[in-house]
């Protein structure tokens, strides 16, 4: 039991120094329209920024985030 609380605990730090560093490097970077709704996966703000290693780190979203990276709204634009 004790291995098991330590290895959340490791994986919690992790989560928390990647999203820190996203804050740093990514928050305010990407300059969002006004007409568009900003997005949920985002590194600026610090509560954001854990939701976003969480969903990167777990594999979810995985489509939203590659849509973001190259910059095209769906896979039939490639």
């Amino acid at each position: 039991m004790r291995s098991i609380a330590s290895l959340l605990l490791l994986l919690a730090l992790f989560i928390i120094i990647f999203a820190l560093l996203g804050v740093q490097l990514f928050g305010g970077e990407f300059g969002y329209d006004d007409t568009v709704p900003i997005p949920r996966h985002n590194f600026d703000t610090f509560y954001q920024a854990l939701l976003t290693v969480f969903q990167v780190r777990r594999g979810a979203g995985r489509g939203a985030s590659w849509q973001r990276v190259w910059g095209y709204e769906s896979p039939s634009e490639v």
